[in-house]
């Protein structure tokens, strides 16, 4: 029923204002009604926008193509599908300098529109065009409209360049929940596409955050022309790319959104880029390599001391706060001491040696750097852990510095190569993070988000951020320390008034995660009402968030869970089934 509901306001056209005063922002008039085009879709078509209408330098944009789409019926048992008669506009952004590649965007707009946006991120290391055209929000109920059949106006952009990227897959590829969440597939590489953007400084800083300005700016322009009004009330969503998206719109350009919803962001992603190699330069030695081999018995001993923390002894680790001081070698010592082979020597896959149990420490185990990062940081946090075996952090073989293209450094490969040795024949397994010391300092300051957040709070926009505890594509924890180091800089009060942080137990980048027995866990809610209701009527999310799982023929709900605000935990209450989240209650750790 909600959903019908949601699909029927997307397509009513509201004939009374309504006036909105979001908590800790000043209030504010909210669109009074859908609106028709002034320009017809067609005549979009080889439209410019002046650079001086784009916030940061560029020559120009222009709509390459604009077509109109026609409306698609809902299913009579399915009241969620479908799609208004929409617009969808591409065209690109052209760089200064004529070697970078341009940003190449779309926008979709439902024929009636709302005057209000979603400007969607990319995933992984981008060089795609989002099909925004049916984008729904990360971890949404699977009966939810597209934000387009919302009446949305939704656009994105490549980030400006076209394929290319970091480098194939890399160790910590596949498994459950790894693959990006948004955007959805998009347009293919492009002729000639590769890895040279990455040395191209425009290039670059597109992909590190200017693409996101002068994407939205370019959005802004078009809408404005098409229907004589921007954007009302406009919104960002992300996740993994996405989410690192998300927050750099928050801290670099905080006037232009009302609201952010990020998942799974790279936090401190300089870091995250270089984690692979350090990881790698640090098995060089014989005997100090973990083979992927190990990775079961590792499990299963996380399991058995991090299981029954949370209350209940069922094969999913709730309490992810207690789990990670269990395994942090820097906070307990000798964490995984049962898991020693005898005598110290590799003696088979059930056990480790001495020097596997050293390499497997500093996994869980912070690096720490001789000099200041962006946001004046001096070290990057442990793993999270609970889902070792699935597209984990142990590399397929031994590392050797004289066989360099047998590692390839994870997905960031490339981009490590070019920013630290200016050529893609640099050979990762030489990196020396104090040799390399202005490279790391230029790429944080590049790519990892402030910290500072003031702007955004003091107009009181609004951000929901979830994290799975057990990602190891971005980082948990650090994403924990970012949320942690905010709080620090602006004071819980002014965080709480305009920031909801909420962590998903044991689940990966997808947001989406298993028992130890293989059942898959409940992971979807109503993200984009959380956040729009919290913009547009003052209405906080709140603090325990009732996760579903749905049976994918009847689209009936088959169990729930909870997922419950940083640093609180669900535990389980004593009684109730194990999927249901009625049977737990948020606690602190």
């Amino acid at each position: 029923m909600k959903a019908i509901n949601r699909l029927a306001r997307a397509a009513t056209v509201l004939g009374i204002a309504a006036i909105f005063a979001p908590a800790g922002g000043a209030a504010w008039a909210a669109p009074s009604a859908n609106i028709a085009p002034k320009i017809q879709c067609a005549d979009m078509k080889d439209k410019t926008i002046p650079a001086a209408a784009i916030g940061l330098p560029t020559k120009g944009a222009v709509i390459t193509s604009a077509t109109l789409a026609p409306a698609v019926a809902p299913a009579p048992e399915k009241p969620w599908t479908g799609n208004p008669e929409t617009c969808d506009l591409t065209g690109s952004i052209a760089p200064v300098d004529p070697t970078a590649p341009s940003i190449l965007f779309r926008i979709s707009i439902p024929t009636m529109w709302n005057q209000e946006s979603w400007h969607v991120g990319g995933g992984g290391i981008n060089g795609i065009v989002p099909m925004t055209a049916n984008l729904r929000v990360q971890s949404s109920l699977p009966t939810s409209p597209s934000l387009v059949a919302q009446g949305y106006a939704v656009f994105g952009s490549d980030s400006g360049h076209q394929g290319g990227g970091f480098g194939g897959p890399g160790p910590r590829s596949g498994g459950p929940g790894s693959a990006p969440p948004m955007p959805a597939a998009g347009r293919g590489p492009a002729a000639g596409s590769g890895n040279d953007w990455i040395v191209n400084q425009e290039a670059w800083m597109n992909f590190a955050y200017e693409q996101l300005k002068k994407t939205h700016d370019t959005a802004m322009q078009a809408l404005l022309m098409m229907y004589g009004s921007k954007a009302k009330v406009s919104y960002f969503a992300g996740a993994s790319q996405g989410g690192r998206e998300g927050l750099e719109v928050v801290t670099r350009y905080p006037a232009d959104y009302d609201g952010v919803y990020v998942a799974v962001p790279l936090a401190y992603f300089s870091s995250l880029l270089i984690d692979p190699t350090v990881k790698g330069v640090s098995q060089l030695a014989p005997g100090s390599w973990l083979p992927p081999a190990k990775s079961a018995a590792i499990h299963d001993e996380i399991l058995r001391q991090c299981d029954a923390l949370d209350g209940a002894a069922d094969g999913v680790i709730n309490d992810y706060v207690g789990c990670q001081k269990l395994v942090d070698p820097s906070v307990t010592k000798d964490p995984f001491a049962r898991l020693r082979c005898a005598g110290g020597a590799d003696t088979g896959d059930n056990c480790l040696s001495d020097l596997q149990l050293a390499t497997l420490g500093s996994f869980y185990a912070p690096i720490h750097y001789s000099y200041k990062l962006a946001n004046g940081r001096t070290d990057w946090p442990g793993w999270g852990a609970g889902m070792e075996g699935r597209g984990w952090l142990t590399t397929p073989t031994q590392p050797d510095v004289n066989n360099p293209s047998a590692f390839n450094g994870g997905i960031g490969a490339a981009a490590q190569k070019g920013r630290f040795g200016g050529s893609q024949d640099f050979n990762l397994l030489t990196l020396d993070l104090n040799k390399y010391q202005k490279q790391m300092q230029d790429l944080s300051n590049q790519l990892d988000v402030s910290e500072d957040w003031s702007a955004f709070l003091k107009k009181g926009g609004k951000v929901i951020i979830v994290t799975g505890a057990s990602d190891y594509i971005s980082n948990p924890r650090a994403q924990m320390r970012l949320y942690e180091r905010v709080v620090a800089r602006q004071g819980q009060s002014a965080v709480d008034k305009s920031v909801r942080y909420y962590v998903m137990p044991n689940s990966g980048h997808g947001l989406s995660g298993n028992s130890a027995s293989g059942e898959q866990l409940p992971a979807s809610w109503d993200p984009e009402k959380a956040l729009t209701d919290w913009v547009e009527k003052g209405a906080a999310p709140p603090s325990a968030i009732t996760l579903t799982s749905f049976d994918r023929s009847t689209y009936q709900p088959t169990g729930s869970r909870l997922m419950c605000r940083y640093p609180n935990y669900p535990r389980y209450t004593g009684s109730g089934p194990a999927l249901a989240a009625s049977s737990y209650s948020c606690v602190a750790p």
